[in-house]
């Protein structure tokens, strides 16, 4: 209140408070120009509104002034974003790391809210949390992101810690916290290993564990380099699991003679942890060789096999050895066992690749490291003779036929070795071939194949060997040999193909490989169509073509075997398939023949078989009647490789008026073949003859009856001067003679006619024949 009037005045308050209102007025005096500040509190107890008025008397209550006064309350609602975030775990972090978690807090309610983490804050701080932030103001719907920053300080046990907001005097849970925080724990079982004296070229192990006693795996990693060269060890790094002992295997392997060997304070870097330290110490000492030595004989090529004991009859544990063996010409197994309280025996193989002599012997050492640091040595003394067979191989091939195989070559040396093959007979059949690569390289240890060829042209056996030689070293192998030739495979059938009396020809190409002229002998099982000289030159280290020529006289299909021999090629055979097609037509014969008449062709063929052969005439569909050969049959003698020309008639004398026909001469033998000659003929009406002559009244005509029976003829004559028979009766197929006279009255008298003869019966043909008297 402000007192704006000239003189002093008595301001109090007649308001009895209630639980939501309380005023704090005590009558008090107020003069010009003073404030009067009075408290209002409201303390509501409930969310609602609420309403009150404040009386305020002035001047010992001559002036009352009423204030209204209203309000609400509204509940607190300070919650988190995400509800599935009411429990935040930092996790199991590693001492020296850091881990942050943000979570988001809203306000929903209607007036903007005080908040403040402080009574939290200092229990989340113990644990190494670090919220941010400490107190903030939320206004209505209002969003804050809060940030959790985990940064252990000591290795800790696992918690839990709530995170309490306080608002308007409330406390709001909104959520948890959890973590702990791990450390690394890391030592060795021993921080110094001493070997004792380690014979130089054996090893000695021992061993150390390396315990993480921690709560999280670590890794590690030692400093081979320290170690070098002298010690070694395995696993030189890794990772150990929580609770976890890592077994470290120590060698002394000393690189050189020396009464103290030491590698001090070799490093192993651990993370997360300090470095671990280890120091080796051991000496080193020459083997002595076992009194005499082991002696071997063997050929080279072949092997010899003696056993050494390895005794382990005061150890404790299994030796793991792996000898050395000092010269490639003994072998061994890499490795071998040797039981606790026992002994084992080892396999020791003297394989020469060098000859050798009692005087000069292979030597050699084989080392035996044992695993407490000793060691055994033997002396190794070899004796090889010559190289014997690896092996005789006998091998059935066809002659004329090339025979591809291989032979194993193996290598008996520690590195891969390149031999030169070297195949060679001593003896074989004439036109042999035995080749195959000049160089192959073997493997070490390892073996190959040499692939090789043989062949021969004639039949018999060859026998040889191919050596497989070393140039660099000498060094070789060999195996014997033996290829047993035998008959010749005859080859898949040649088809040759032919139309009757024609000639095909095939050549077969015949190599020499010999360094003399070969004269090869010529034959077949059947030579009927075949025609081939009997002899063929084939020139020296060359090839030649026999000709073969094959004219068939007959259709069909039939085989013949080609024998080619000569003492220096022997056999060769040719399956020949001769198929012999339809000839061609001879040449075609024309007929155009008038009723009563006759024509003659003549025929000329070519015979061609090499025996007699009898022929028949035949017409092949009888279309054409009054068509004859003559003769019906012929006989024809042997004919030479040109052929004998043959001829015969063919007659065609027609019995009746025909359009033209067509038909097929067959002229066949079963062993000079078939020949046909193609024939067309026309019988056309009958042409008229004369004039025939009537000498002195007195004349006459030929007349032939054309058909295949008996028939009447009727004869006329156009002028009367002349006189006829009006008819005559002939035999099938014979000739009259047709009278023709002239009457009393004309005689001497120069008279011409036209003689008619006709035969309803058979045709309607009608011969005409002119005629003039004479006198």
């Amino acid at each position: 209140m402000l007192g704006e009037s000239d003189m002093s005045y008595c301001v109090a308050c007649s308001f009895d408070d209630t639980d939501f209102l309380q005023v704090g007025c005590q009558p008090t005096m107020l003069a010009k120009g003073q404030h009067l500040d009075i408290p209002i509190t409201f303390t509501p107890h409930r969310a609602q509104k609420y309403e009150a008025t404040v009386a305020l008397r002035v001047l010992a209550g001559m002036y009352t002034h009423q204030v209204a006064i209203s309000g609400e309350a509204v509940p607190l609602k300070l919650e988190l974003m995400d509800a599935k975030q009411r429990h935040i775990s930092l996790g199991a972090v590693v001492l020296g790391c850091k881990v942050q978690r943000k979570t988001q807090i809203v306000n929903r309610s209607k007036i903007a809210a005080e908040v403040s983490f402080g009574g939290c804050s200092a229990a989340l701080e113990q644990q190494g949390v670090e919220l941010h932030p400490h107190d903030l103001t939320l206004l209505p719907r209002g969003i804050a992101e809060l940030t959790f920053t985990y940064r252990p300080p000591q290795r800790l046990e696992p918690f839990k810690r709530e995170v309490i907001a306080q608002a308007a005097g409330f406390l709001v849970p909104l959520l948890t916290v959890s973590g702990s925080c791990v450390a690394a724990d890391v030592a060795l079982s021993s921080k110094h290993l001493a070997f004792g004296t380690v014979t130089f070229g054996a090893q000695a192990h021992k061993q150390v564990l390396l315990q993480n006693s921690g709560q999280v795996p670590v890794t590690y990693a030692w400093d081979v380099k320290a170690l070098k060269p002298n010690f070694s060890i395995k696993p030189a790094g890794g990772t150990a699991a929580p609770g976890q002992s890592v077994q470290l295997h120590i060698t002394c392997h000393p690189s050189k003679l020396s009464s103290e060997l030491r590698a001090h304070k070799v490093r192993c870097g651990v993370a997360g942890s300090s470095d671990l330290l280890l120091s080796l110490t051991a000496a080193c000492a020459e083997a002595q060789p076992e009194p005499g030595a082991l002696s071997f004989q063997a050929a080279v090529g072949s092997s010899d096999t003696r056993l050494v004991t390895l005794p382990n009859v005061d150890g404790v544990a299994d030796w793991h050895i792996r000898p050395v063996i000092r010269n490639s010409q003994w072998s061994g197994p890499d490795m071998v066992v040797v039981p606790a309280g026992t002994e084992a025996s080892y396999e020791l193989t003297y394989r020469p690749i060098t000859q050798s002599t009692q005087e000069k012997p292979h030597q050699g050492q084989v080392f035996f490291p044992k695993q407490d640091g000793s060691a055994l040595l033997h002396r190794l003394e070899g004796v090889a003779s010559e190289p014997v067979p690896s092996g005789n191989i006998i091998v059935q091939v066809a002659a004329r036929v090339q025979h591809a195989d291989t032979i194993r070559v193996e290598n008996w040396a520690p590195a891969s070795q390149r031999f030169r093959a070297i195949p060679a007979l001593d003896s074989a059949p004439p036109a042999t071939s035995f080749t195959g690569p000049d160089i192959i390289a073997v493997p070490a240890h390892g073996s190959t194949t040499w692939a090789y060829k043989f062949s021969a042209k004639a039949e018999g056996t060859a026998t040889g060997r191919v050596t497989f030689k070393n140039e660099a070293t000498g060094e070789y192998r060999l195996w014997n040999i033996t290829f047993k030739v035998g008959r010749p495979i005859t080859p898949d059938a040649v088809t040759i193909s032919s139309p009757a009396r024609q000639s095909a020809v095939h050549t077969i190409n015949v190599d020499n490989p010999l360094k003399q002229d070969v004269t090869i002998a010529v034959a077949a099982d059947k030579e009927g169509d075949l025609t081939f000289p009997a002899s063929l030159l084939v020139p020296a280290s060359g090839s030649a073509g026999l000709r073969v020529s094959f004219r068939p006289l007959l259709v069909g299909s039939a085989r013949a075997t080609l024998r080619l021999s000569s003492k220096e090629l022997g056999l060769e055979e040719h399956v020949l398939q001769l198929v012999g097609t339809a000839g061609r037509p001879e040449r075609a014969l024309n007929f155009e023949t008038a009723l009563g008449s006759n024509e003659t062709q003549t025929v000329t063929l070519t015979h061609y078989a090499k025996q007699k052969a009898d022929y028949k005439c035949s017409l092949a569909e009888q279309r054409i009647v009054g068509l004859e050969c003559k003769p019906a049959t012929l006989s024809a003698p042997t004919a030479s490789l040109q052929g004998l020309p043959l001829s015969l008639d063919i007659v065609y004398e027609p019995i009746a008026l025909t359009d033209t026909m067509t038909d097929v001469i067959t002229i066949a033998s079963p062993v000079g073949g078939i020949y046909e000659v193609p024939v067309t003929a026309r019988c056309t009406a009958p042409r008229p003859q004369g004039p025939a002559d009537i000498i002195k009244g007195a004349g006459s005509i030929t007349f032939t009856n054309v058909f295949l029976k008996q028939a009447t003829f009727s004869i006329a004559v156009d002028n009367p001067a002349f006189v006829v028979k009006a008819s005559e009766t002939i035999a099938a197929k014979k000739s009259v003679q047709v009278t023709i006279g002239v009457t009393k009255e004309a005689a001497g008298q120069i008279l011409l006619g036209r003689l008619t003869i006709t035969c309803p019966a058979e045709t309607p043909a009608v011969w005409t024949f002119y005629l003039r008297t004479v006198s």
